[in-house]
């Protein structure tokens, strides 16, 4: 058993063929009786390599088959340890050891009422937030974090937040989209508590480095212009969101007017004409956006799309340290282009669409709910 000095890290070896890494044992060194007796104990950390991991088949979660072997590497980033010094129980588990105690002991157990049992189902349960902030006091990410009792580890991967839109009923759990690496410099994180609408500070702020691991041959671009770029990124990903999500608004209502149409008691020709070419808009307007449907399924290739120039800026930029290359920022002028374009093409579908859904009571046709 050895102590790798300059990792601060523990390795310790079997008489057989294995060994075994504790990866910062530098929190040891802080514990006492008095500190964990406290809630929970968010421990000191070691600075962090700012640098992007390779994907050769060797990271977590990934495979290069099975007859290659890769140890496990230590985590990525930023990586924070903790103490809780209790277990966390709700409300339906308070209840469920009440009842277990008495189910023992052969006495009766007393129906705890609809009120409380509502009460049990509609609870927030007790989380705990790890909370990134730089220096200015800009958060950079909150990390949802285990509450059980005990010892644990939770790693930032020096992203910031996403700030992309986000779609109408969305999950926390299932929102997994990642900022940009955030650039050198100091930063700190801080424990929270969140329970029963309350937020609670659990522990002090402690401090840490993002270090650059090592310097790119090719200068990189000023912290500053990075941050630019990457706020327009944003701006023009937000567009196209905004686009697309007015678009598959006018397709369901463009349906749904067909349906009412066919069931119209007055003649509708000129509008049936109208629907065709509005359909036939829609259809144009979609190959602008993701290409022609018929190529993607065999993989072929498109002439660029609004999706491969915003894929075009911000791909290079997401795997890289260095920033936005001249071929980004083309990329991203050239989304900027198509949207207005696009924008100004959806303009007038809905402008025809509108013509329709006011016309349908003098058709004699069924009204369309949800529609002004």
């Amino acid at each position: 058993m050895v102590i790798q000095k300059r990792e601060d890290d523990l390795v310790v070896a079997s008489f057989g063929r294995s060994f075994y890494v504790l990866d910062d044992i530098s929190f040891l060194r802080e514990i006492d009786e008095d500190l964990l007796k406290d809630e929970a104990t968010l421990f000191g950390l070691r600075d962090a390599d700012l640098f992007v991991p390779r994907r050769n088949g060797r990271a977590k979660g990934t495979s290069i088959g099975g007859d290659f072997y890769a140890g496990e590497n230590p985590e990525f980033g930023a990586v924070f340890t903790y103490y809780v010094n209790q277990k966390y129980e709700t409300l339906k588990a308070k209840r469920k050891k009440k009842e277990s105690k008495l189910n023992k002991e052969l006495r009766d157990i007393d129906f705890p009422g609809w009120d409380a049992l509502e009460d049990e189902r509609n609870e927030d349960a007790c989380t705990y937030w790890l909370i990134i902030e730089d220096q200015s006091g800009k958060v950079h990410k909150r990390i949802k974090s285990p509450t059980s009792k005990g010892f644990h580890r939770v790693a930032w991967d020096l992203r910031s937040a996403s700030s992309l839109p986000v779609h109408k009923g969305v999950k926390l759990d299932n929102f997994g989209a990642k900022g940009f690496l955030v650039s050198p410099g100091t930063y700190s994180g801080r424990l929270v508590k969140m329970e029963n609408g309350k937020l609670t500070n659990l522990s002090e702020k402690v401090t840490f480095n993002v270090n650059t691991l090592y310097q790119p041959t090719i200068p990189a671009v000023a912290n500053e212009e990075k941050e630019a770029f990457y706020d327009d990124y944003l701006s023009v990903v937000g567009d196209r969101n905004e686009l697309q999500f007015k678009f598959n608004q006018a397709k369901k209502i463009a349906s749904a007017l067909e349906v009412s149409l066919t069931n119209a008691t007055q003649s509708n020709d000129t509008y049936l004409v109208l629907m065709d070419s509005i359909n036939k808009s829609l259809v144009k307007f979609e190959q602008e956006i993701v290409g022609f449907k018929t190529k993607n399924q065999v993989g072929e290739k498109n002439a660029p799309t609004l999706n491969d120039r915003i894929w075009g800026a911000g791909a290079p930029t997401f795997g890289s340290m260095h920033g936005p290359t001249e071929t980004a920022r083309q990329s991203l002028a050239l989304a900027k282009k198509i949207i207005l374009e696009l924008d100004t093409e959806l303009n007038t579908i809905d402008s025809l669409i509108n013509t329709v859904v006011k016309d349908l009571e003098k058709l004699g046709a069924p009204a369309i709910h949800g529609v002004d």
